[in-house]
């Protein structure tokens, strides 16, 4: 009986407090504000602890709120450590696509100096696609296969049909060279002329000092530069298939990318390069990549 009594009395207790809590935040409290000289009433408030956590919960909740909005809509984010500007990811895509650009625009033009270099050393070009090598499948079917006799004998007959072809067109080809008007780069003396057996590509002419150098043909400037070798050097493609190239100058007149008329004023000569002998011009003409004979074709005699 005693023990029940004292469960009891523990029950009531606790009943007591929990409505003594609940009582005591919901029980108001009045904030009187008086004048300091008269005591007078001016203003008064009424106010319990549930409405002041009330109220500051629900100022808490608005900082909350402002707070994610000024770091997730604004640029005010970038000044917090840990978040980044909204627009850099757009930036990256942007500067992402440029440099895929300019590494297609890189290659091409390496594999354009790889030619040119190929060119004047009279070797094999280079061709090589870099768009379609990247986007290019294998073929997931291998064939075993045997070349027959009779296949054999047709293979045959077709390519020495296909090289008389070829000879002919390259025949036409080279008398095509003659119809076209080369302008004299110089007029001098020749000393040392086009020889493929001594590896000399080209024609060298003596001419008077800072004679000025003269386009063969109409054309671009594909390279203007300084080399080692051929001391100052000028290259100039021109229309069906043709190069000109002008080493040893003391002066160049015009830069990567200009146009020049035939006859035009591109070069000075004179006697730059560790190849170079002493003042003179040594100019190449190329035509389908190979070079040929230019006094066949340019009359350098004063």
């Amino acid at each position: 009986m005693h023990k029940k009594n004292t469960e009891l009395e523990k029950s009531n207790n606790k009943t007591k407090d929990k409505r003594s809590f609940f009582g005591k935040i919901r029980q108001r409290f009045r904030i009187v504000i008086q004048s300091e000289h008269d005591f007078q009433e001016k203003r008064n408030y009424t106010i319990s602890p549930a409405m002041l956590i009330t109220f500051l919960f629900i100022i808490i909740l608005f900082v909350i709120a402002i707070t994610v909005y000024l770091t997730a809509f604004t640029k005010l984010r970038e000044y917090i450590p840990g978040y980044t500007d909204p627009d850099l990811r757009n930036e990256l895509y942007v500067l992402e696509e440029r440099t895929d650009s300019l590494d297609h625009v890189l290659y091409q033009t390496l594999l354009f100096n790889q030619n040119l270099l190929a060119i004047l050393r009279g070797e094999d070009t280079i061709y090589y696609n870099h768009i379609l090598d990247k986007n290019k499948t294998k073929p997931d079917n291998h064939f075993e296969y045997k070349i027959s006799a009779n296949d054999s004998i047709f293979r045959n007959n077709f390519e020495q049909q296909a090289y008389s072809v070829n000879m002919a067109e390259a025949n036409v080809n080279q008398l095509d060279i003659s119809s076209f008007s080369f302008y004299p780069p110089v007029k001098g003396i020749i000393t040392s002329k086009f020889n493929l057996a001594q590896h000399h590509i080209g024609t060298d002419i003596i001419s008077t000092e800072s004679n000025v150098v003269k386009a063969t043909l109409d054309g671009i400037v594909i390279l203007s530069a300084w080399t080692l070798e051929t001391g100052n050097v000028i290259v100039i493609w021109h229309k069906h298939e043709f190069v000109s190239v002008y080493k040893h100058n003391s002066v160049l007149l015009k830069k990567e990318g200009e146009y020049v008329n035939a006859g035009e004023a591109i070069a000075i000569t004179g006697n730059s390069g560790e190849l170079s002998t002493g003042p003179h011009l040594h100019f190449e003409l190329w035509y389908n990549n190979k070079p040929i004979d230019a006094e066949e074709v340019i009359n350098f005699e004063n």
